[in-house]
């Protein structure tokens, strides 16, 4: 009763897992940066998270070059201000490097990439989690309608 209720997790973490670096592939297809800011939220986090994620999701690659802070804001939409101070956050975190004048760069850190992912995964998976445990399903009902939907595709 345990190996199979082990097992069915293990596949329904490996689903979500799957689907998840799917979703990045998508993101990654996308040849122009989307921007869809919201009011509601601070402008330079919501901008903080979009290239933070571009760079877990390999749309910015370790090692490359981004695109200028003037050029970024433009695309954006945003005070190049706005897009500085996001930019110097995530240099803080050490997802970015600053190479005086020639430009930022993506860090070469593949192991805070990873960490960075493996945490955004853990998020997504708690949140999903919580969600169907207030909607009183458990996480069996949740394993079996993974398997059955993997089945299907």
């Amino acid at each position: 009763m345990l190996d199979s209720y082990i097992i069915q997790v293990y596949y329904c973490i490996n689903t979500v897992i799957h689907l998840y670096y799917y979703l990045l592939k998508q993101e990654r297809k996308s040849a122009e940066m989307s921007w869809n800011l919201d009011a509601a939220a601070p402008i330079y986090q919501q901008i903080k998270d979009k290239i933070k994620n571009d760079i877990i999701s390999g749309k910015y690659l370790p090692g490359q070059k981004l695109p200028g802070v003037r050029d970024l804001a433009t695309e954006a939409s945003v005070n190049p201000n706005t897009m500085q101070r996001a930019l110097t956050d995530l240099e803080r975190e050490g997802f970015i490097i600053t190479l005086g004048t020639n430009g930022r760069v993506v860090t070469s850190d593949l192991a805070l990439i990873e960490k960075e992912k493996d945490l955004q995964l853990r998020g997504i998976t708690e949140a999903y989690l919580a969600r169907i445990k207030s909607m009183g399903f458990t996480k069996n009902d949740a394993a079996d309608l993974i398997l059955h939907l993997e089945e299907e595709n």
